[in-house]
């Protein structure tokens, strides 16, 4: 090895990375050098994947012992895992036992809720141990899915405001906010997807006082134990303070009664009252994001769980 590169990272994949021709299509330059048992391991599945409906692999302590397939991947290749995997603020990374040295292997939170995967993952994660020819764990120890979030539908109400879900019958409601008939049709018709499908929207917000209409604020999916803030008010009714005021209830609602770990906000660059509030609500800035629908920066800001902060 020559004095200016980089010796390679030993990669401990135990989930749909055992299978060599998937991890082959990830991380090109990884090269498959073996295999282990840890002791002292159990495979098993947790949190909730967007992109997989349900809970992902991950290991637990415990039990007695657990395949794994070794890799040597290049920083470079380190780099496309930590997206792959969502470092740190989904999966992190963790040293683990191999023989004589150590590998570097990605865990979900001791805290995730453990449950049974579904099927479309699980069969990926069985390819793996077909292709290395192992014998699946029968019966895969998982706990009961207690589900990702509780039965509230919504956060509950604050000292001036109050929140509910859409329906159909809100086309009135849509169009004052999303602005056309056409467009406030598909909002919320998204919207209530989301509800279903991932038990969080933006939730139309109303006055205690009178009942009135004064716009959205909620969340939507973005990653393994990831959610992001999504608000709109109508009108200056943001200017009292009831943005913060809204903003802190879903937060909290975000992290207690849906089990996010970290929460992501961004607005547009000529909208600088949204990045007030984002403050206000303990997010920091991070990074620029370019989006190509407007062609501009957006700048980006997360919150980390309670879980997450030392």
């Amino acid at each position: 090895m020559s004095g200016g590169e980089l010796a390679p990272i030993l990669y401990v994949a135990f989930g749909s990375n055992t299978d060599p021709e998937r991890m082959r299509a990830r991380c090109p330059g990884a090269v498959d050098v073996g295999e282990e048992r840890l002791a002292g391991w159990r495979l098993s599945f947790a949190g909730h994947s967007r992109t997989w409906g349900g809970p992902v692999a991950t290991l637990r302590s415990g039990g007695g012992s657990v395949p794994v397939a070794l890799y040597e991947v290049s920083h470079e290749d380190l780099l496309r895992l930590d997206a792959i995997e969502g470092h740190p603020a989904v999966y992190r990374r963790a040293r683990l036992p191999v023989g004589d040295t150590t590998g570097l292997a990605y865990l979900l939170p001791a805290d995730f809720s453990e449950g049974p995967p579904p099927p479309p993952y699980l069969e990926a994660v069985q390819a793996g141990y077909r292709a290395r020819g192992w014998a699946w764990p029968e019966p895969l120890e998982t706990a009961a899915p207690a589900g990702p979030c509780s039965a509230a539908p919504h956060p509950g109400p604050t000292a001036r405001a109050r929140f509910r879900t859409w329906s159909a019958a809100d086309g009135a409601l849509g169009e004052a906010l999303w602005g056309t008939v056409a467009v406030a049709s598909e909002s919320i018709r998204a919207q209530i997807a989301s509800q279903r499908d991932f038990a969080v929207q933006c939730w139309p917000v109303f006055r205690r006082e009178d009942s009135v209409f004064v716009g959205a604020f909620g969340l939507r999916p973005r990653a393994l134990g990831e959610l992001e803030l999504d608000f709109r008010l109508c009108g200056d009714t943001g200017g009292d303070g009831l943005a913060a005021e809204l903003g802190a209830a879903v937060v909290r609602f975000a992290f207690e009664q849906r089990g996010a770990h970290t929460l992501f906000g961004g607005h547009h660059p000529d909208d600088p009252a949204s990045g007030h509030v984002l403050r206000r609500l303990g997010f920091r800035w991070t990074h620029d994001e370019y989006v190509p629908s407007t062609g501009l920066l957006q700048p980006c800001f997360v919150r980390l769980g309670p879980s997450l902060v030392r």
